[in-house]
């Protein structure tokens, strides 16, 4: 069982993750960036989950806060969005780079995991208990191959 945090907005009560990695994992929510990393100086994670759109903050001050401590940067960072629209799908290609490229080790939209295309997002999904379950293990994968690469 792994040690996961997860970002998220204050607005995502029922957030999807939550029913996605709960019963795998130890996982730790917070909304907050400035909150995340002193739990992240404090404790040990196998890896940090980031909403890519989180209202509380920017993630990309997040990834270049955790990727400049060199006792952090080897935890493994994955982004992800929930947003269904032709535009949030734009975005998402754009913010996807964007996040890759200063460190985050994935980026991966909801809804490439769900099977509702015609909700225009988790939020507003009435599906109860999603269990993206491969999105769980695209996940567990990345916590995987971490942590073998710096046994």
């Amino acid at each position: 069982m792994s040690r996961i945090l997860v970002i998220r907005g204050d607005d995502e009560i029922d957030y999807p993750l939550r029913n996605c990695l709960e019963n795998f994992h130890e996982c730790f929510f917070v909304s907050d960036s400035a909150i995340a990393l002193k739990l992240l100086a404090r404790n040990k994670f196998d890896a940090v989950i980031c909403s890519a759109y989180y209202s509380a903050g920017d993630v990309y001050a997040f990834i270049r806060g955790l990727k400049r401590d060199d006792k952090l940067r080897m935890i493994p960072l994955i982004c992800v969005t929930c947003e269904r629209s032709s535009l949030a799908s734009r975005l998402d290609r754009l913010t996807a780079t964007t996040a890759v490229l200063m460190g985050a080790d994935a980026f991966f939209s909801l809804d490439e995991f769900c099977d509702q295309k015609d909700i225009p997002s988790c939020k507003s999904c009435t599906k109860p208990l999603c269990n993206l379950s491969g999105l769980r293990n695209e996940i567990e994968k990345i916590i995987e191959r971490t942590t073998r690469q710096f046994k």
